[in-house]
């Protein structure tokens, strides 16, 4: 039976998978322009830290405090040190993987 949360849940899934998507085609493009370049680039924790420094430390804490300790240090932390084509192509495929699985789930 369906409840009336399932066209809600379907729609966040969706949305992981679409924001995957987009992640993986933005690290594609990132790639080919650091590539065309020639440049070595910066990585995604510069890029955060330079935008907002602020909420790089706040999203630090509420990982570890609200989510599990073990996922910022060695995932997150991982994908925040490569270059951005890896770090994207890697959140990319973290959400699209995400928003899949929920999507089978339900």
């Amino acid at each position: 039976m369906s409840g009336p949360d399932d066209g809600e849940e379907r729609s966040k899934g969706r949305l992981l998978r679409w924001a995957g998507a987009a992640a993986i085609v933005l690290a594609l493009f990132a790639g080919a322009v650091k590539l065309a370049a020639g440049a070595k680039g910066w990585t995604l924790g510069a890029i955060w830290f330079a935008a907002h420094p602020s909420s790089l430390g706040l999203a630090q804490s509420a990982v570890q405090r609200y989510v599990h300790p073990a996922l910022w240090d060695p995932v997150i932390q991982t994908a925040l040190v490569y270059g951005t084509p890896p770090g994207l192509a890697f959140l990319g495929g973290v959400l699209f993987l995400t928003g899949w699985v929920r999507a089978r789930l339900r």
